[in-house]
């Protein structure tokens, strides 16, 4: 299973290079961590089920928190 997405600027434009890091919702235990490639796609893996839900939390290349997503995304195969 993969959470996976864009990074993107308030333009909506892709951010490449960016760190992410997924975490489950329901207690914040960090899953796993991948960084964005030239379009701003990321892929992380997850041992959970499609039934557990999960966020992202993006940082730049300095370490800064560079946004964060809705805590409902779900895995996919």
């Amino acid at each position: 299973y993969f959470i996976s997405g864009y990074v993107k600027d308030t333009n909506g434009n892709a951010i490449a290079a960016v760190t992410v890091k997924a975490f489950r919702t329901s207690d914040d235990a960090f899953i796993g961590q991948t960084a964005t490639d030239s379009n701003g796609y990321y892929q992380c893996p997850t041992v959970y089920a499609s039934a557990v839900n999960h966020y992202i939390v993006a940082y730049d290349a300095s370490g800064q928190r560079a946004g964060s997503t809705i805590n409902t995304l779900v895995p996919t195969l």
